[in-house]
């Protein structure tokens, strides 16, 4: 410790630094409570967010996320299904116009071959 100035009785000298130490610490003190305030709040919602991300017995996040790919995963089977589906109407589709276009020709041929039979009374083919 410094030696008190000269004039300077020992006892004041010490009293006046105890009193700026003891000003000095309080003033520290103070000033670091909304600090340990903060880090305990970021502790405590650090906990939580630790807690969520862990499954659990259904309600955490994580065990939202699962719920949300499994669903996802039947959603993509579903739809390759549909597709399948699909491409069969398609392809039954494609078949019926196909028949309908042979059966128009037979018939407009049947038409042509017998126009020359007919009956006098029929209208004219154009």
């Amino acid at each position: 410790m410094t030696p008190p100035p000269e004039g300077t009785p020992g006892w004041a000298w010490l009293l006046a630094v105890v009193t700026v130490a003891l000003i000095t610490a309080i003033t520290s003190w103070v000033t670091a409570l909304p600090a340990r305030r903060d880090a305990a709040a970021s502790r405590q919602a650090a906990e939580v967010a630790a807690h969520e991300a862990r499954p659990n017995s259904g309600g955490s996040m994580r065990d939202a996320i699962n719920r949300i790919e499994a669903r996802q995963v039947e959603q993509g089977k579903e739809i390759g299904e549909i597709k399948k589906d699909i491409g069969g109407l398609r392809a039954d589709h494609r078949q019926e116009r196909e028949d309908r276009a042979n059966g128009d020709r037979n018939i407009w041929d049947t038409i042509n071959r017998d126009a020359g039979s007919r009956p006098p009374w029929s209208p004219p083919i154009n």
